[in-house]
């Protein structure tokens, strides 16, 4: 697949980052999910990028509403609010240089943890491009909660983990805290 679905804009040049969106949207499962929200009369597009994606977001805004991730996180998701309040789209920031260093910079560890990280917002995503409100927005458990499995965000993200073939997660966050 030489192209993204219309739906899912990549705003940066990395290579790793390009090569797992591609790979996602080369699952049919994974696309079939993630478009029939995402796609259709009214697109409700998301735009991916790193951390200079957001650098470039935050230039424009006034400094107020400038986003400022928290420096233990490896990906956000930030929603678009249209005039009328409801969601219009969502941008994707991964901190890559952060995801390759927690790998070691060993590639393909990194490239599954942005694999992770994406699958994680993707799971903050559809919610809200389904019904298109705010009011659907998950929120993370908190880091080390005992229950993150029951959690929203985490059901979501493993929905679409179980889609690519891939383990549930039962923690929150990249690293699970009973490996470290």
């Amino acid at each position: 697949m030489d192209e993204l679905p219309p739906w899912l804009v990549l705003m940066s040049e990395n290579q790793v980052l390009r090569d797992v969106l591609h790979e996602l949207a080369a699952n049919p499962q994974f696309l079939e999910t993630v478009g029939s929200a995402l796609a259709g009369d009214s697109p409700f597009p998301v735009w991916v990028g790193g951390m200079d994606f957001l650098e470039r977001m935050n230039s424009t805004r006034p400094r107020k509403d400038r986003v400022q991730p928290g420096k233990e996180l490896g990906a956000i998701t930030m929603f678009n609010r249209s005039a009328d309040g409801t969601a219009g789209g969502a941008g994707v920031v991964v901190d890559i240089d952060r995801l390759h260093k927690l790998a070691r910079q060993d590639s393909a560890l990194a490239k599954q943890y942005v694999r992770d990280a994406l699958l994680h917002e993707f799971g903050h995503v559809l919610p809200v491009a389904r019904s298109r409100s705010l009011s659907d927005r998950t929120f993370d458990p908190k880091p080390g909660d005992p229950n993150a499995a029951q959690h929203p965000a985490i059901q979501s993200e493993n929905a679409l983990r179980q889609l690519l073939g891939l383990k549930p997660k039962r923690h929150y966050g990249l690293l699970d805290p009973s490996l470290r």
